[in-house]
């Protein structure tokens, strides 16, 4: 429970204690329920007031920073991206890809050793 909680519950006890101890008549303590009421509504209005102003800059603050890493994060992934591009156009030769009209090229054999004397 946050302090405006805690304070609301601590003034509706106090009320309710101040009505069962105070001497004054049904009329006066109507009046002064109402106008108790009254003030804790408007009090409740106004820290909802506040709780929604302060959602919505809470809700921009998190848009903003989310659309600026968002951004980042494809700046990023682009310039990685080029970086791939860049290593892979360095590493394969052009003559080594092959066209694909060309026909497949059987693998070289392993030069085999010559068969070890017998003793």
């Amino acid at each position: 429970m946050g302090k405006y909680g805690k304070f609301l519950v601590g003034g509706i006890i106090g009320v309710a204690i101040g009505i069962l101890i105070a001497p004054k008549s049904g009329k006066e303590t109507r009046a002064f329920i109402k106008e108790k009421a009254q003030a804790y509504m408007d009090n409740a209005d106004v820290m909802a007031h506040n709780a929604r102003d302060k959602a919505v800059e809470l809700y921009s603050t998190a848009s903003d920073y989310a659309g600026d890493a968002t951004i980042q994060l494809k700046e990023k992934i682009e310039a990685a991206r080029g970086k791939l591009s860049d290593v892979a156009a360095k590493d394969v030769p052009p003559a080594a890809t092959p066209s694909p009209t060309a026909p497949p090229v059987a693998p070289k054999a392993a030069p085999t050793a010559p068969p070890a004397p017998k003793a």
